[in-house]
């Protein structure tokens, strides 16, 4: 990430998440590793209504943060706000959305970067996709980007096989560079790690995240695979009904699920901000 994003003494990180979550790594080893400075904002303290301000006032050159708080913030600004030191916004913790990308292109300078991708704390970054103010979306869901380097993404079905072409499955990584296993819970490391078929110190992890390719070889995010539920008969990705919601004017914030009724069946509802 230091060397993809030319990282330097001159710029200035955001510091967001708490020094213990996984998302502090970035901003931490990016500012120490090239020189940069890394600034903390207390946003439970400080409040979000301040933090377009504070960003100008500290030139804050690279913004990271997970997505909703980036969505919280852009829905505070006019419009007339100068980010003129700002060249990265970098997103994560959640599944891009298309608004997302419109408020970036709409509300930041025309010199900056957005940066999106996949990630998990077993494996590191998974794919990455770096978009700019005229990068068109073809279509509503956006891609979570191309495997980065020594990382091998498969798209796996309920029995650990290969899905087809344009079908969604789980994603499952194939790296030498993850973690051994989880912290004295050998049974859900023996589910969740799998010895590489053909050998070899690469391993597979299984995500739990549900993805389809693109034909141009990028990865969609569909949301959890536990999240896919049936009704009526019926297999329904709640990802994919959320997704559809939000393309409704005043649409902010949608979740979908099943509701289980007392005779038994079930229905799918959506809650909406």
């Amino acid at each position: 990430n230091v060397d993809s994003f030319a990282y330097g003494p001159d710029d200035r990180h955001i510091l967001l998440a708490p020094l213990a979550y996984g998302a502090s790594s970035g901003p931490i080893y990016g500012s120490l590793l090239t020189g940069g400075a890394l600034l903390p904002y207390d946003l439970k303290a400080q409040g979000l209504a301040g933090l377009a301000q504070w960003l100008m006032d500290e030139r804050i050159t690279v913004y990271q943060s997970v997505a909703t708080t980036f969505r919280h913030l852009a829905w505070t600004l006019t419009g007339q706000e100068q980010f003129s030191d700002l060249r990265l916004v970098r997103l994560g913790g959640d599944t891009i959305q298309r608004q997302d990308v419109e408020l970036f292109q709409r509300l930041f300078p025309s010199h900056c970067l957005l940066a999106i991708g996949m990630a998990t704390s077993e494996t590191g970054s998974i794919c990455r996709h770096v978009l700019r103010h005229d990068t068109q979306l073809p279509g509503e869901i956006v891609p979570a980007g191309y495997p980065e380097p020594e990382r091998e993404i498969w798209l796996l079905d309920e029995n650990g096989n290969p899905v087809g072409p344009g079908e969604a499955g789980e994603i499952a990584v194939r790296s030498r560079y993850i973690v051994n296993g989880y912290w004295r819970r050998p049974e859900l490391t023996r589910q969740k790690f799998l010895p590489d078929p053909e050998g070899g110190d690469r391993r597979i992890y299984l995500t739990g995240d549900l993805g389809r390719f693109r034909p141009d070889g990028m990865l969609e995010h569909l949301g959890r695979v536990d999240t896919q539920v049936k009704v009526r008969g019926h297999r329904i990705e709640t990802g994919e009904v959320e997704l559809a919601l939000l393309q409704i004017d005043g649409i902010q914030e949608a979740v979908a699920a099943a509701q289980e009724l007392p005779s038994g069946d079930r229905r799918l509802v959506a809650y909406l901000v």
